[in-house]
């Protein structure tokens, strides 16, 4: 679910730099790794990226546990795309299989279609910190459509509890979503409730996992089920 599109002039601006700034050999990104799920309650595992060349990428080390819990069994060897620095599992055909886009803070983030999304960073699980959840909240979300279709963007900030915090809209929202008056937003339990400011409710999610949410519209007599909505955290 990745949510943010760049632009032509700032594709040329980093395009240049894009040799310098992502690793295109093993040495810089090889040793232990850490995956987890970005679904709720998903364990980490630890796996070892190799720098030995190994069928157009190079060696990689999946402990059986690991295989099972991430669907990585096929996963031979892994790469980096020069193009934009991505991480990619390869099968044993030469054939991308996961690829781990780059974010800006650093980290990998992949989203196969028909499977839960994951994300992987270097290092042992046991010394990861997980995000805590005022890291979790604040940033920039986005309100999508089914498909990803994008309805307006807004910037959360979080209590230290990350259970209530501000809501503001940005400028690219669309149609009735430009119309409404948000200013705040709460978390009970496993739903997120967006306010306007006089303390109405505009919309409420189900959480998903720790960075997204979704909610079904009403079911219209006439169009069968409404369309789905999404709230999700921008984590590229």
């Amino acid at each position: 679910m990745r949510l943010i599109l760049a632009g032509m002039v700032a594709a040329l601006a980093v395009g240049a730099a894009a040799a310098a700034e992502w690793p295109d050999t093993p040495a810089q990104l090889a040793g232990v790794w850490t995956i987890d799920g970005l679904t709720e309650g998903t364990a980490s595992c630890a796996f070892t990226m190799g720098a030995e060349q190994h069928l157009g990428g190079w060696t990689v080390d999946f402990p059986a546990r690991c295989k099972t819990a991430f669907g990585v069994k096929e996963v031979i060897a892994w790469r980096v795309d020069p193009a934009d620095g991505a991480i990619v599992f390869i099968g044993g055909d030469r054939r991308e299989l996961i690829r781990f886009s780059r974010t800006a803070d650093g980290a990998y983030v992949a989203n196969p279609e028909g499977k839960p999304g994951m994300v992987i960073s270097k290092g042992d699980p046991a010394q990861q910190r997980a995000p805590s959840p005022k890291e979790a909240m604040t940033g920039v979300w986005k309100l999508s459509g089914l498909g990803g279709r994008p309805l307006c963007t807004f910037d959360l900030t979080s209590d230290e509890r990350g259970l209530n915090g501000k809501l503001v809209r940005r400028d690219d929202c669309l149609g009735e979503w430009r119309m409404k008056d948000w200013d705040r937003w709460t978390i009970r339990r496993r739903e997120i409730v967006l306010w306007d400011k006089r303390g109405n409710p505009l919309m409420t999610f189900r959480r998903v996992d720790t960075f997204t949410f979704e909610r079904a519209e009403e079911i219209n007599a006439y169009r069968g089920v409404g369309d789905m909505l999404f709230f999700g955290k921008v984590l590229d």
